[in-house]
């Protein structure tokens, strides 16, 4: 990826240049309004190619290629000239200005110009270190073969190295990978990657050197690799091969792995996703009592399980944006859901996940619903011991039964009565693991006059009977 800077104070002027230099690939083009503030952005962004034209308020374009000539900047500086201004745009040679472009600037002759500057460039980045390489085009991959052509290679080890918000491997790494012979770092089009390429002859495939490059990235959590070796043959272009490591580095979630060999199983389309209704009522009723850290646990061992069943990645994604229980402002849920969304990793997502039930702690358990829901769940939070009902809630909140009940299901994903009976029991749980209370004035103190009724529902609920739950208790 290579950088320009437009400096130019007319705004008309500035975007067309910029419009028509966008199409190039492997180009970020950034804009400035003056001579002062493209030095500046020139200094901190360190463009590999600025454009500026000469006269500009507060600094000039001559100005700012003094002062820039001065701090050191190695890049190339081409300046806009008019034919009258030309003898005065020469003063610039003596701060090292590549070129003048006349004006009118012709689209055409203009996108000519860096392109051709562009392929200089990269020509010059890949000669300095012959082991670094960029592969961000179709023309990169001819230029690697042809670089490769005379060690007589027959086969490869590919991989791709995904380093999450980095921009760069670990300088420990880099050094260690290339001062093997046979090895190259590639730069690859998203800057969130590295390939890792190695060259065998005769071949002779060398394990070894596959276990040293594991060895190499084990230390580093965010760092996971996906990898597979090929013959020499069956490599047509570089750019295709590396993209189509690149894209199956979600499948590192599925297998549990940081350092995973590519299978062509990897290719297949995700299909459709059965919901688990199941593991959404044990979020919900973590979020009835509370819990967080219950629905964080809740939510890791379901990734666990589709883990176990070797479930596509994107499944495995979709479960975890759904175990974010919305908790707070829609915003905070909705930063979180794209956090999780763009999650390649197990890594990430576990950080996600983490983060996000940290932020909950404290937090009631009802803010994030409407707010007729949310005094729903304080009138159940005030009033669970007595004998309330649906009907009972809704006189208090001014609302039909009926509306109140298709808005539980609308915002809790269960009736009524199923978050009023599992917050009871959650609150019966809590009194069999904390105090010596008879059964019988557990019963009555959770909203049930039937003793024998709360034993059978608790039984059906949890699996056990209550006496059965208090002798498991470690507090008992």
């Amino acid at each position: 990826m290579f950088r320009l800077l437009i400096v130019e104070d007319e705004e008309n002027s500035r975007k067309g240049l910029k419009a028509t230099l966008a199409p190039i690939p492997n180009l970020e083009i950034d804009t400035a309004c003056d001579g002062r503030e493209g030095c500046l952005k020139a200094i901190r962004w360190n463009p590999d190619i600025i454009i500026s034209d000469i006269h500009m308020p507060v600094w000039d374009g001559l100005v700012m290629t003094e002062k820039l000539c001065k701090k050191g900047f190695a890049g190339t500086i081409y300046l806009l000239t008019g034919y009258a201004e030309f003898e005065y745009a020469r003063k610039a040679l003596q701060y090292h200005v590549e070129d003048y472009i006349l004006k009118p600037v012709v689209p055409s002759k203009l996108r000519n110009l860096i392109e051709v500057k562009l392929k200089d460039l990269n020509k010059k980045r890949n000669s300095q270190n012959p082991q670094l390489c960029h592969l961000l085009s179709d023309e990169d991959s001819v230029l690697l073969t042809e670089r490769l052509a005379p060690f007589c290679y027959t086969d490869y080890f590919l991989a791709v190295v995904y380093m999450e918000r980095e921009h760069h491997l670990p300088l420990e790494v880099k050094e260690a990978v290339i001062e093997e012979r046979g090895h190259y770092i590639l730069t690859l089009p998203d800057k969130h990657y590295r390939g890792i390429l190695i060259g065998f002859t005769n071949h002779m495939i060398n394990h070894g050197k596959i276990d040293r490059i594991s060895s190499l990235l084990e230390p580093y959590e965010h760092l996971t690799c996906i990898y597979e070796t090929r013959q020499a043959g069956f490599i047509s272009n570089w750019l295709l091969a590396f993209e189509q490591l690149r894209s199956a580095i979600p499948w590192t979630i599925t297998c549990r792995s940081h350092f995973l060999s590519y299978d062509t199983y990897m290719e297949q389309e995700a299909g459709e996703l059965n919901e688990d209704v199941f593991f959404k009522k044990d979020l919900q009723r973590m979020l009835c009592g509370g819990d967080f850290d219950g629905c964080r646990k809740i939510l890791l061992k379901k990734i666990s399980q589709m883990q176990a069943n070797a479930c596509h990645p994107r499944h495995i994604l979709a479960a975890a944006v759904s175990g974010l229980v919305k908790f707070d402002s829609k915003q905070a849920y909705l930063e979180a859901v794209n956090q999780m969304a763009a999650a390649r990793t197990m890594h990430e997502i576990r950080t996600c996940i983490d983060s996000y039930y940290e932020t909950c702690k404290g937090r009631p358990a009802s803010a994030g619903y409407s707010p007729l829901i949310q005094k729903a769940l304080h009138v159940i939070d005030k009033s669970y011991k007595e004998p309330i009902s649906l009907n009972s809630v809704a006189e208090q909140l001014n609302i039909t039964p009926q509306y109140l009940s298709r808005l539980f299901m609308k915002e809790m994903s269960r009736s009524f009565v199923d978050y009023l009976t599992s917050y009871r029991m959650e609150r019966a749980k809590s009194l069999l693991q904390d105090t010596n209370m008879k059964i019988n004035m557990i019963c009555v103190q959770v909203g049930y006059q039937d003793a024998k009724y709360f034993c059978t529902l608790f039984k059906k609920i949890t699996g056990v009977t209550p006496n059965q739950y208090r002798a498991s208790s470690p507090n008992m």
